[in-house]
């Protein structure tokens, strides 16, 4: 998903009407987004919503995306098990510390215009983009038909919207009183030779990313570990009290992280074209934040931190499944239970690559192959089974009872960088704060 963002101007009496419909729009928001909590369907809250008094501005059309939109941020909470505060959490203690007035926190309420493209509308119902002449048409109905004036379109986005217009491909778009962001996909670049028998599996943590490269036969082809546990530590080491020179620092780190992880997806990319793998295997991850009681302990707090703030995996998900649709691949989320655990126990290379040889033979073998076989059969690599021989006796029938039986006696199972021998490459850049672990 590409998305252009552009500034605006509009001719007279747009911002009275757009100010109007956004707020009547921001309601119908909240209130789907509170129903979805309640445990309504989308189609119930649809005729709820058309029943109320104060939303005649807004027609069924936008009242449908109005209610897909809500839904994004109600399955984005529901997996961290919170509730949004409209305007912000932040500027709510604001208002009441009297920081803010109380129509400057309103204001904050307000959503973006969230507007769906349609292929059968030359690609959007209320928008017509005009890109030769700096322009964009918005025509809401007949009485409101308003032109935006564009400004500043650098080469690069004016060469993609030059063919999103004439290609009339859907795009969608959100628009608030001065950006208009247009949202559209990116065009599939075919591969002429992707192989179904060959396939990556992704194992995410919030230090280090570990792929491998396998087939169908469970041959091991590539393996590859990611490792940015070093700026992970630099943002952990700026302490309280907080200084502006400490915040900016953190910002920086902050989005050095962001782009660091946007670089790892786009390398992991390049890896799966040059060995053309179809699938893309990766974890389904759920994470709900740890507690203790009612309080939440330091140590809590700090998993909290580490998996909740700093652990990018939404980001990174979102730009690979955007690199898989143009490499015309197929990405699939695998549960990964016991992933780490059977992966140590069978193969002998790092933690995170061990488990994501379970994850792409899971993948492949339940979703591809339409195999009933979850786990598979219990074979010990040899140093292990040697080291375990006397402490656990005979090996039990199931991966879940060795697990078990594993950790009630707190044997170790998880290999580091430091339990494998040095004869792999280190590929690193100085510009890089992470470093390319490469296991042949």
């Amino acid at each position: 998903m590409i998305t252009i963002n552009l500034k605006y101007k509009s001719t007279e009496g747009f911002q009275e009407f757009f100010s109007k419909l956004r707020h009547q729009y921001s309601c119908v928001y909240r209130y789907s987004y509170n129903r979805l909590y309640d445990g309504q369907t989308k189609l119930d809250i649809y005729h709820q919503v058309s029943e109320l008094n104060n939303v005649e501005m807004v027609n069924s059309r936008l009242i449908n995306d109005c209610i897909d939109f809500s839904s994004r941020l109600y399955e984005k909470d529901k997996l961290t098990n919170h509730k949004s505060i409209f305007g912000g959490k932040k500027n709510f203690k604001n208002l009441i510390k009297g920081k803010i007035t109380k129509s400057e926190f309103l204001k904050k309420r307000l959503n973006s215009l969230y507007v769906q493209g349609e292929t059968s509308r030359n690609g959007n119902r209320f928008f017509t983009l005009d890109i030769l002449n700096n322009k964009i048409t918005f025509k809401y109905n007949r009485d409101n038909y308003y032109l935006l004036d564009i400004g500043f379109i650098t080469k690069h986005d004016l060469k993609l919207l030059m063919e999103l217009q004439e290609s009339k491909r859907k795009y969608t778009i959100t628009m608030d009183e001065n950006t208009i962001h247009i949202s559209f996909d990116e065009v599939v670049d075919n591969i002429s030779q992707l192989k179904t028998d060959r396939y990556i599996g992704i194992d995410l943590n919030p230090r280090n990313i570990g792929i491998s490269v396998c087939d169908s036969k469970n041959n091991i082809i590539d393996t590859y570990n990611f490792d940015f546990g070093k700026i992970i530590d630099s943002i952990i080491g700026i302490k309280k009290p907080k200084t502006v020179k400490k915040e900016i620092r953190k910002k920086y780190l902050n989005n050095k992280l962001n782009h660091e992880i946007l670089d790892i997806s786009k390398r992991i990319g390049e890896i799966s074209k040059h060995y053309q793998c179809k699938f893309i295997f990766i974890e389904d991850l759920n994470f709900i934040p740890k507690t203790k009681g009612k309080k939440t302990t330091k140590e809590n707090k700090k998993f909290n931190r580490l998996t909740k703030n700093l652990w990018k995996r939404n980001i990174f998900i979102q730009n690979l499944e955007k690199r898989c649709t143009m490499n015309g691949q197929r990405m699939f989320k695998v549960n990964p239970a016991y992933s780490s655990f059977i992966g140590n126990c069978m193969y002998d290379y790092v933690d995170s690559v061990n488990a994501s040889i379970e994850i792409g033979r899971r993948g492949f073998e339940c979703i591809i192959n339409k195999s009933k076989k979850f786990y598979p059969d219990i074979l010990l690599k040899q140093s292990l089974a040697h080291h375990w021989k006397e402490k656990i006796g005979d090996i039990q029938s199931s991966w879940k009872k060795l697990f078990d039986n594993v950790k009630n006696k707190k044997l170790s199972y998880r290999v580091s960088l430091k339990d494998i021998k040095m004869d792999f490459d280190v590929f690193r850049k100085e510009v890089r704060m992470y470093d390319i672990y490469r296991f042949s």
